[in-house]
């Protein structure tokens, strides 16, 4: 059984042209290597930019920083090509959770410490005003 050398359909011994593809079919078909075309694939424009503005959102304003790198992310991911600054988006994403979740821990204890503060303010001042004596 023959090859076709160009597109490697399967021919009959006595074949001297492929009928698929119109190769002559000398001698070299008998050994044909099927070799399948390399298709190259650009990331989708805009995703690249997304995934830095993701990352440096992520430092200053979290909350943005992780829906612009979410979205660049996601559109990294589906395509079939290996996008490098999809591991940027990703850790966009991260950062902006761990800063996220430090803001609010940060805002839970300065208000307790606000509100202690406050009570201990309004304490001195009851005794103060209970302490002064009038005179008229």
């Amino acid at each position: 059984m023959k090859y076709c050398i160009r597109c490697g359909k399967e021919l009959d011994d006595s074949a001297a042209f492929c009928s698929a593809c119109g190769a002559s079919c000398a001698a070299p078909c008998e050994t044909a290597v099927v070799v399948e075309p390399v298709r190259e694939e650009k990331p989708k424009r805009g995703t690249n930019v997304m995934a830095i503005v993701g990352f440096a959102l992520a430092f200053s304003v979290p909350i943005a920083g992780i829906i612009v790198s979410s979205i660049a992310k996601k559109n990294a991911a589906t395509g079939e090509y290996r996008n490098p600054l999809a591991e940027l988006a990703r850790w966009g994403v991260i950062i902006g959770i761990i800063e996220t979740v430090i803001a609010v821990i940060c805002i839970i204890v300065w208000g307790a410490l606000y509100i202690g503060f406050a009570a201990q303010l309004l304490r001195m001042i009851g005794e103060r005003i209970r302490g002064i004596e009038y005179y008229y």
